[in-house]
């Protein structure tokens, strides 16, 4: 929980605008928004809706890595032997693998 609280001050404070450089976190428990000087606080609708963002991009990004890194590990030979020794099922999966 302590890692996703600081997750979430550095995005607030990567999207601040101003021209006041923190060398660490503000004391207050306000962190500076980048647009019209406005504040968000730790707990709001907005803050969680920053939240939410950030780990949907994060979950997507991972998933994208995941699903590429399995794609390109696949051996073409192994799906051509497949497809001529395997199951039915197993043919049907390795005829939609090699039209892409």
């Amino acid at each position: 929980m302590y890692m996703l609280f600081i997750l979430c001050l550095l995005i607030q404070n990567v999207a601040t605008q101003s021209t006041d450089n923190y060398t660490s976190f503000p004391n207050s428990t306000e962190v500076k928004m980048g647009y019209g000087g406005e504040r968000t606080e730790p707990g709001s609708p907005e803050f969680w809706l920053y939240i939410g963002i950030a780990l949907s991009l994060t979950l997507l990004a991972g998933m994208a890595s995941g699903l590429t890194l399995g794609y390109v590990s696949i051996d073409e030979l192994v799906l051509e032997l497949k497809a001529k020794n395997g199951t039915e099922l197993e043919k049907k999966q390795v005829f939609f693998l090699l039209i892409i």
